[in-house]
């Protein structure tokens, strides 16, 4: 019988990416190929790698059951406090150090709050969206500032050089094979073989057209290469670690870990400060495309994150996910934005139809939970 929650779990990323390239394809017929142009592509990976690195934290924040309301007003204080050094005449590399480390802290308030003090991390994480964003316009005075350092503003407008893009490509495909070489030298079945080399294919394939489609317009973005390395670093740590193993199990199961003696306290606490240390590099990296501390920046961006975990297959009931489906998520709301501006859609019909997709996603999360209860 045909079981839809099992098909969901084992093609979820494949649909994903079905999506993705249905999108594109409905897009880039409207618009004459506009949409698919690599400068479009390209600006519209630079656009969706806040949203993405935003989606990276939530996920663990939402895996363990919990949500963070407050990341958007994090991103936009976060990205305000560098500014503010940066106009201090402190260098770059220094600011960031220390963005990084405001970043750290706030996190780690809302994750004393929900671990240690036992609030709800919607009510927590509420309070910080409004207080955050309140000491945004009180350090900024509601002005925007703007940044002259183009070392730090290189970071949200670079781009890797399309030579330096297939070398990291080649040497990422190598240490890729050599990292499965073992498992596909002893596996003594052949269909988990095929499979492995299905699937290094594929993610072979994928990468090489990205790298050419981005080579086309100048490169690849700065803001995709740190998204890409954050997502890879992410993804190892929720599947082969123990911090990671633990993480699903507190939102599986959260009584089953406390019986069996793991500190649920601390790691909530650890998942909501690194989820601070996350909005913090959001924060520089958007601060650094606009070469501006904007007050207003942030606002909204928890919906989309939280919209992009959602859609990318993270239940909100907790316990089930993978952060690479996060970063799918955050690039099929990036591709409506995108491809609904091109086509010069009013901004009131993009935010109903962002509605019904997260509410089509929601909804797909329930009924599978139902029907395999």
């Amino acid at each position: 019988m045909f079981r839809l929650k099992n098909f969901l779990k084992k093609y979820n990323l494949f649909m994903l990416f079905i999506i993705v390239i249905i999108l594109w394809g409905f897009f880039g017929a409207i618009t004459s190929g506009s949409f698919l142009s690599s400068r479009n592509i390209s600006n519209l990976f630079r656009q969706m790698s806040i949203t993405g690195i935003l989606s990276i934290g939530m996920s663990f924040v939402i895996i363990t059951s919990n949500i963070d309301l407050s990341v958007g007003s994090m991103l936009g204080l976060l990205g305000a406090i560098s500014g503010i050094l940066l106009r201090s005449d402190v260098n770059a590399p220094l600011a960031i150090a220390i963005t990084l480390i405001f970043g750290l802290i706030i996190g780690a308030i809302n994750g004393f709050w929900c671990a240690y003090r036992k609030v709800p991390a919607f009510i927590v994480t509420l309070a910080g969206l409004l207080a955050y964003r309140g000491v945004v316009l009180y350090i900024t005075k509601g002005q925007t500032l703007a940044i002259q350092d183009n070392h730090f503003n290189y970071i949200g407008n670079g781009n890797i050089s399309p030579i330096a893009a297939w070398i990291i490509l080649v040497v990422s495909i190598i240490i890729l094979i050599l990292a499965n070489m073992k498992k596909l030298l002893h596996s003594r079945n052949e269909n988990e073989k095929k499979s492995l080399i299905m699937n290094l294919a594929f993610i072979i394939i994928i990468s090489s057209i990205f790298v050419y489609w981005m080579n086309g317009y100048r490169g690849i973005p700065l803001p995709v290469i740190i998204m890409m390395i954050i997502t890879v670093i992410a993804s190892y740590i929720s599947n082969n670690t123990v911090y990671g193993r633990i993480v699903y199990s507190i939102g599986g199961n959260s009584e089953a870990c406390k019986y069996s003696g793991i500190n649920i306290k601390k790691y909530i606490f650890l998942v909501f400060t690194v989820n601070g240390v996350i909005a913090a590099i959001a924060g520089i990296i958007n601060t650094a495309r606009l070469a501006s501390a904007v007050p207003s920046t942030g606002v909204n961006s928890e919906l989309d994150a939280i919209a992009a975990c959602v859609i990318g297959g993270i239940s909100l009931s907790g316990g089930t996910g993978a952060v690479l489906g996060a970063l799918l998520g955050s690039l099929i709301i990036a591709s409506l934005n995108n491809g609904m501006s091109i086509i010069g859609l009013d901004s009131s019909w993009q935010n109903i139809i962002k509605g019904v997709v997260l509410l089509l996603a929601v909804w797909m999360d329930i009924a599978t939970k139902n029907k395999s209860n």
